[in-house]
């Protein structure tokens, strides 16, 4: 049978690309014989769950600096991949993450650089900043933009040798088709097919789940009586800056029953600083990336993502499962699955904290509209699970499994 080969930087269940990819790969292995070709593979359920599997791990799994990352990865998998379609009785169909490869048939786009670069130029400097930026713009703050500059112009590079019309294309939200069509002039080749989410894994706090709410709550110093807003993701680009600023236009009576917490990658001490400014240092928790995400989705009572690019946003659905109320930026392709006031929030301009403001006023002055507006998000949410995306994926893939 044709195997179906997977191909992606890492594959594993924290981080949005990576999960879709694999538990996407782990249901269609019963389906073809599935290879995945990645610098790392992790999943505790690797020998249970899989079918027909085969992983060949790419080597030297070279962490940093991204491009030469990026670059090695290409050059290796190139010469595996052009190997493995001249050297098979049986073609194999490769799926690639992206374009993390230069040899695909079908492309699952998760991120379009194009189009990252596009909004990139409209931003103020202090908000798509590199991480690691100080806060002077000395030399060293200018060398680490530059390193940024032209990591996101090798990317945009790769995607214009990558991204024509002879492949078929996965678009993980309509704003990503849209991208794909006004970037590359792709529209016939687009598949929309939005993430999905383990509603078993990611649930509504219940008598099992209570007490470590409790005691998350009290190792993070956050009493129990506060209206917890939560952050996941990439404190820049996803709209930090945004949140805290937010948490500075409530009103006095709002502001002392609220604390920010945000869990991810980014400059912890820029945002703590800012945070002091304002007065907020003791409104706002920051802390670094976590498996085991979901304790913390359970932990909050509201879930702001006021991001300013966003192809989805993982995170959006997973708390929309925990039956809490989202506050979503209308940038964030995971927008499309939210009827404002209804199953969630709206952000027009994630910039502007006022509305953010007023959003998370609206929750904390009426408990039983927090209440409507979780219990509907958890409705949706339940309506895409990773099975229904498998066999969506299945659907498209099949056709053209099997031309020869």
């Amino acid at each position: 049978m044709r195997p179906l080969v997977f191909v992606i930087h890492d594959m594993n269940l924290w981080s949005g690309q990576e999960r879709c990819t694999l538990e996407v790969a782990r249901r269609l292995s019963y389906r073809w014989p599935v290879e995945v070709v990645a610098y790392s593979l992790e999943d505790p359920a690797l020998d249970s769950r899989w079918g027909a599997l085969k992983f060949h791990r790419i080597r030297p799994n070279l962490r940093h600096p991204m491009i030469l990352r990026s670059a090695l990865f290409h050059g290796a998998t190139l010469a595996r991949l052009l190997g493995a379609r001249l050297g098979r009785k049986e073609r194999p169909l490769i799926h690639a993450a992206g374009a993390c490869s230069l040899v695909a048939d079908v492309v699952q786009v998760h991120f379009v650089q194009a189009a990252w670069r596009a909004r990139k130029a409209s931003l103020p400097l202090d908000v798509v900043r590199p991480p690691r930026a100080g806060a002077e713009h000395g030399l060293a703050t200018r060398a680490l933009e530059a390193y940024h500059d032209a990591l996101l112009a090798y990317h945009c590079a790769i995607e214009a040798r990558v991204f024509t019309p002879d492949k078929t294309y996965l678009a993980i939200s309509r704003q990503v088709a849209r991208e794909l069509e006004e970037h590359f002039g792709l529209g016939e080749q687009v598949s929309v097919v939005h993430h999905g989410v383990d509603s078993e894994v990611f649930h509504p706090v219940d008598a099992s789940t209570a007490e470590h709410r409790h005691a998350l709550r009290r190792s993070l110093g956050v009493p129990d009586d506060r209206f917890v807003a939560g952050f996941v993701g990439v404190f820049e680009r996803k709209g930090l800056a945004t949140a805290i600023d937010a948490l500075a236009a409530l009103s006095p009576a709002v502001l002392s029953r609220i604390h920010l917490v945000a869990v991810g990658a980014g400059n912890q001490t820029r945002f703590r600083e800012r945070a002091e400014r304002l007065g907020l240092g003791e409104r706002v928790t920051l802390v670094g990336p976590k498996h085991g995400i979901e304790s913390y989705f359970r932990l909050f009572d509201a879930f702001v993502f006021p991001t300013l690019y966003e192809p989805f946003g993982l995170a959006v659905l997973e708390a929309m499962a925990t039956g809490i109320p989202v506050l979503v930026s209308a940038l964030a392709g995971a927008s499309e699955l939210v009827e404002d006031g209804e199953t969630g929030i709206l952000l027009r301009n994630p910039l502007d904290p006022r509305e953010l403001a007023r959003g998370l006023e609206r929750l904390v002055l009426e408990p039983e509209l927090a209440s409507q507006i979780g219990a509907g998000a958890r409705r949706v949410a339940e309506t895409h699970s990773w099975d229904r995306v498998a066999r969506r994926y299945e659907e498209i893939l099949a056709p053209i499994m099997e031309k020869t």
